[in-house]
């Protein structure tokens, strides 16, 4: 029995663990799932915000490129002429013979403190810093703050630092680069190769991020130069009646160059460079661009977006990489910071799923345990039933069977017959005893306890079952004193038939197992009147105080052993008592065991 009931645990536990273990990884997965879409979602919001901080600076910045894209050749010298021009009596004045001063002369602005222009022979000028009789002309006329000096040296500055042809192929790769933009779709980098389907599910949100990117940047690159376009256009329509002689002019886009730091402090320096050609013109005009100005307006821009960022300049051709945070009107990098993905925000609907799959199989294994707990102690009862009664009705059926053959044979003297048919009534009474008390039993475990109620004293009750007990008890060659007198005339409302089973069943254990004098007595107690037996033997030990009263326990005896009884008779005890609305109870001491018995007084 005992190894089939480990089995059965062995079982259970495999059983527990594999569910909990599959629970378990449905957990780790769907928790798993769920960190990703989390991810996923700060992506997106992440390159959200990366657009729209993109979009901002450009938008910033683009109304100063084009400004600058508008201006006409011309306004790159300090002054030019003025075509159509009359005097005040309508004559027409030669052209040529009016000058007058370029916008640029005057123009100031922290972000392109200089324009400039180079012709073919490689000389530098700049419509800020005039030379020759046009400074007379210029410190003549009142420009004589320190404008010109300034712009003056920067143009030294400029012009010592830069390698002219360097600049010039700088220039064309720029070009190559704005005309591969412009002429190709952008909707064709979408056909960029995907990787297969064995590949990551990360990957493929990260190269499909890369190619939205690069589409994004190729799209605000072309916005962008296609407005340049329109003011060229429209700077050309104007030097037409400037000057028709030099309407062939072409003058290309402005592309951004950077020059190299001049030391490993000093920042780096944009330029932004357009070709003038045709007729006798061949010039590169120009502007600079003071990178910690342009930088720190941008920057501005989103402050709110990202407090930290920062621009760094991009000087190689790989403008649409994983980032994708490039801007459209210059070669730069916004470099901004990741925030970290957001914690899960309380119990999402995967996670209260999952408390409550948790809940129900941890609910199931522990219903199933206490279902597979119970069903082994049935089991096992029954088992200890059948063997136990089957051990009590072997005994008596053996000595009936043979005392009645022997009578009906005519083996037993006449003067022995009288003995023989005491032992075969002592027998019949045994047998009627145990099938009362396996009745009864059945009874209280079906919940049909006696209803009848009697109210008596003590007295009464004990002296209706007192000769039972003092049979029982001789008939074990013990004596029963009873002692009545501390609560004997005390009154309860009880069942005298089920008390004196009761009290029957406890004298029986005490005349089996424990050791003479045996003691009945009475007194009152806090929680009503008690009636209690005692015998002067071993006692019960400690660890089975508790086990007595469990229906078919023996006190760890074996069913062989030469005591007759079922284990019934503790566990029929109590139940009869709390039937009555009372109860029994051991009582730890030394000198033998004393059960009490409870009951409730009458009101």
């Amino acid at each position: 029995m005992k190894t089939a009931r480990q089995g059965w645990w062995v079982v259970y536990g495999i059983c527990a663990l594999l569910a909990l273990g599959a629970l378990g990884w449905t957990t780790l997965a769907v928790l798993e799932l769920e960190a990703a879409e989390r991810e996923a979602v700060a992506e997106a919001e992440h390159q959200a915000s990366l657009r729209l901080a993109l979009w901002r600076m450009d938008s910033r910045i683009g109304p100063y490129l084009a400004r600058e894209a508008s201006r006409p050749f011309y306004e790159y010298e300090p002054y030019f002429p003025q075509p159509l021009s009359y005097t005040r009596m309508l004559s027409k004045i030669d052209p040529g013979e009016v000058l007058i001063p370029s916008p640029l002369f005057t123009f100031e602005s922290e972000l392109f403190p200089l324009h400039f222009q180079v012709s073919a022979a490689g000389h530098w000028s700049s419509p800020q810093a005039p030379t020759g009789n046009l400074l007379d002309l210029a410190q003549g006329a009142g420009f004589a703050d320190g404008r010109i000096e300034r712009a003056a040296e920067r143009l030294a500055a400029l012009r010592d630092r830069v390698v002219l042809e360097e600049l010039r192929a700088a220039m064309s790769r720029s070009e190559g680069a704005l005309e591969d933009l412009m002429c190709g779709p952008a909707d064709d980098l979408g056909a960029a190769d995907v990787p297969a389907g064995g590949q990551v599910e990360q990957e493929r949100a990260a190269v499909s991020q890369v190619l939205q990117n690069a589409v994004e940047l190729t799209k605000r690159a072309q916005s962008q130069y296609r407005a340049q376009d329109a003011n060229l256009e429209q700077s050309r329509k104007d030097a037409s009646w400037v000057n028709r002689a030099q309407s062939g002019v072409r003058v290309g886009p402005f592309v951004p160059i950077w020059l190299a730091p001049r030391g490993p402090e000093s920042a780096p320096e944009l330029l932004f460079l357009r070709r003038v050609s045709g007729g006798p013109v061949d010039l590169l005009q120009g502007f600079l661009g003071d990178w910690a100005q342009l930088s720190s307006l941008l920057r501005e821009e989103i402050a709110d977006l990202f407090p930290a960022a920062t621009l760094a300049p991009q000087r190689d051709s790989a403008r649409a990489d994983s980032a994708g945070a490039h801007l459209a009107s210059f070669p730069a990098r916004l470099e901004v910071e990741r925030f970290p993905s957001p914690a899960p925000d309380g119990l999402g609907p995967s996670r209260v799923t999952l408390l409550v799959s948790w809940t129900a199989a941890i609910l199931a294994l522990v219903a199933a345990g206490f279902t597979l707990r119970a069903s082994i102690a049935f089991g096992e009862q029954r088992s200890r039933f059948a063997s136990t009664v089957t051990h009590e009705l072997r005994s008596p059926l053996t000595t009936f069977r043979m005392y009645s053959e022997m009578l009906a044979e005519g083996m037993v003297p006449p003067e022995k017959r009288g003995e023989y048919l005491e032992t075969l009534q002592h027998e019949a009474a045994r047998l009627s005893w145990l099938v009362e008390n396996v009745l009864a039993y059945a009874r209280l475990e079906e919940g049909r306890g006696r209803q009848r109620r009697e109210e008596l004293t003590l007295q009464a009750l004990v002296d209706r079952v007192r000769p039972d007990l003092e049979r029982r008890a001789a008939e074990a060659g013990a004596e029963l004193r009873v002692d009545l007198s501390g609560g004997g005339a005390e009154r309860v409302v009880t069942d005298p038939e089920a008390v004196g089973q009761i009290l029957f069943n406890l004298v029986d254990n005490a005349c089996k197992y424990g050791e003479p004098p045996l003691e009945l007595g009475a007194r009152a107690g806090a929680r009503g009147v008690e009636l209690w037996v005692r015998d002067h033997g071993a006692g019960v030990p400690a660890h089975l105080r508790r086990a007595v009263f469990r229906p078919f326990e023996r006190g760890g005896r074996d069913p062989a052993d030469p005591e007759p009884g079922v284990g019934l008779g503790l566990a029929l005890a109590r139940g009869l008592a709390r039937d009555l609305g009372g109860d029994l109870g051991l009582d730890a001491g030394n000198g033998g065991a004393c059960f009490r018995l409870t009951l409730s007084r009458s009101v």
